[in-house]
């Protein structure tokens, strides 16, 4: 694939591009394209420190299965603390 970016960054294009359709975007105005490539880069970038090669694969068992999202990003555990939480203060109140 010839590009005028070099190889790096096309390499980083063609995967923003296929995992999270950045071509088909229509955020076009303002810096709010750099911030979502930004954004999509730290998602593949945390994808791969983790150990993930299919950086498609896991996207997609995200989308379909969220609670592995919110496990993956550390969520699940502070959120089933609030809900005890929050169980425990709804049976203290008469």
């Amino acid at each position: 694939m010839a590009t005028p970016w070099g190889g790096a960054c096309s390499h980083l294009h063609w995967g923003r591009d296929v995992s999270f359709g950045e071509d088909k975007c229509q955020v076009k105005k303002g810096c709010r394209p750099q911030n979502l490539a930004a954004f999509r880069n730290a998602a593949i970038r945390l994808l791969r420190l983790a150990g993930c090669n299919g950086i498609a694969t896991a996207l997609r068992d995200f989308r379909y299965q969220p609670r592995k999202l919110f496990q993956f990003l550390g969520i699940v555990k502070h959120r089933l603390a609030l809900q005890r939480a929050w169980t425990e203060l709804q049976k203290s109140v008469p």
